[in-house]
């Protein structure tokens, strides 16, 4: 039997940034040039997991597509539920470490005391087995988009070979390296800046553990046992991470599709649609998404999206379709979350799923643009001029984020 566990956002913002600046940036750190600080106590049990933490920052930083350096230091101190706030940062929780020491921890929770101190309250005690990690940039400016602080939190207290004895009533068995690592690569993308994003929602969500090779990392839900496929950046994720940090040769040496959704009267714009441009040649493999108005604030109805990334002179369809109904609020995607002042993203019955009846192509370094339009039993989308939309909202001069993404035990949350 498979166990999913839903990928939850604690804070707010489909490749796309995490959060948006209110000149419209998206949030990230400057240069590409990302400091994580290690605690200095890496032993879960007798296990030393300073080699899954080194795995899990290279399927990152090793990425040819993005201009990304993550260095690894360390912090001089051991970090559990007694004194992590002294160096965390991640409101409403811990608010008192330093905010602009340039530190940005990454902790590994050996006994479930730091996700207890952060969720027993909402989840009982449970939250300290079912929570799995959290992360993400917690202070940026709000003008720029430039990350001044981030943090991340890892659960090991599951962990195969070093099970606390609370575990198994939790519902879980234990995970493996390879788990415990995709865990990481997941939410090392929040703390980067990406957002979750939907690619293959079937292989996501049917009972055909054949497929799973096909779920992208970024996807809001995972299933144990998945995580030697989950902790490799797939075409989406590397996409992803390239419109945050492209490389010098990322934009030259592939293309961008660009476009509007719009409602069934050609003029009002949908925004939080999903769009998903999928190789004719291997539309399960390479397939890469965006969702519509995300770089625009919440409830603006701007149905602009981007996708970029696309292989040179290859023909790809789009498929538009809704997010799926469970991830709203702490599993969604900004700015349609359902939850803390944003709606909710168009559901299946206001957004019928359709796919082009047209392919797209286009060479190295061009971009092409397209509208969609649906109708009332689907849609189509054709070439088109292009049309700028809107972007970015109103902000002060530092904007503080929550914990970012968490795992949890699916059926745990909201």
């Amino acid at each position: 039997m498979t166990l999913m566990t839903a990928l939850m956002s604690i804070k707010a913002q489909a490749i796309g940034p995490r959060d948006v600046a209110s000149d419209g940036s998206p949030v990230k750190w400057a240069n590409g040039a990302v400091y994580v600080d290690v605690e200095q106590d890496v032993l879960v049990g007798s296990k030393n997991v300073s080699a899954l933490i080194d795995d899990g920052l290279s399927q990152w930083d090793d990425l040819s597509e993005a201009d990304l350096t993550i260095t690894r230091r360390e912090i001089s101190a051991d970090i559990d539920g007694t004194n992590v706030c002294e160096y965390l940062y991640a409101a409403p929780t811990c608010t008192t470490a330093e905010q602009n020491n340039g530190i940005n921890p990454l902790i590994i929770d050996e006994d479930g005391s730091i996700m207890c101190q952060f969720f027993c309250d909402v989840s009982g005690s449970r939250a300290r087995y079912i929570y799995l990690g959290f992360a993400s940039i917690a202070l940026s400016n709000a003008t720029t988009g430039v990350a001044i602080k981030g943090g991340a939190v890892f659960n090991a207290a599951c962990l195969e070979g070093e099970l606390q004895s609370g575990c198994s009533a939790a519902g879980i068995t234990g995970f493996s390296d390879d788990d415990f690592t995709s865990f990481m690569v997941h939410e090392m993308g929040h703390f980067l800046g990406l957002d979750h994003s939907q690619v293959n929602k079937t292989e996501a969500e049917n009972d055909d553990d054949t497929d799973n090779n096909l779920i992208n990392t970024m996807f809001p839900t995972f299933i144990l046992g998945n995580g030697s496929y989950f902790k490799i950046p797939h075409a989406d994720d590397k996409a992803a991470i390239a419109q945050l940090y492209p490389s010098t040769t990322f934009t030259s040496s592939t293309w961008t599709l660009t476009g509007n959704l719009y409602n069934t009267d050609g003029s009002t714009q949908i925004q939080c649609g999903n769009i998903v441009a999928r190789n004719v040649s291997n539309p399960r493999g390479d397939a890469i998404s965006a969702l519509s108005g995300d770089f625009a604030s919440a409830g603006s109805a701007d149905g602009t999206f981007q996708i970029v990334g696309l292989t040179a002179g290859a023909s790809y369809t789009l498929d538009v379709e809704s997010i799926g109904s469970s991830y709203r609020g702490a599993s969604g995607y900004t700015p349609c979350r359902g939850s803390n002042g944003e709606a909710a993203p168009p559901s299946a019955t206001l957004l019928p799923a359709f796919t082009s009846s047209l392919s797209f192509t286009a060479a190295a370094g061009e971009r092409l643009n397209v509208a969609c339009t649906r109708t009332s039993t689907g849609g189509d989308c054709v070439e088109a001029a292009v049309s700028d939309g809107t972007g970015g909202s109103g902000g002060s001069s530092e904007s503080a984020g929550g914990a970012g993404c968490s795992l949890i035990k699916n059926g745990e949350n909201n």
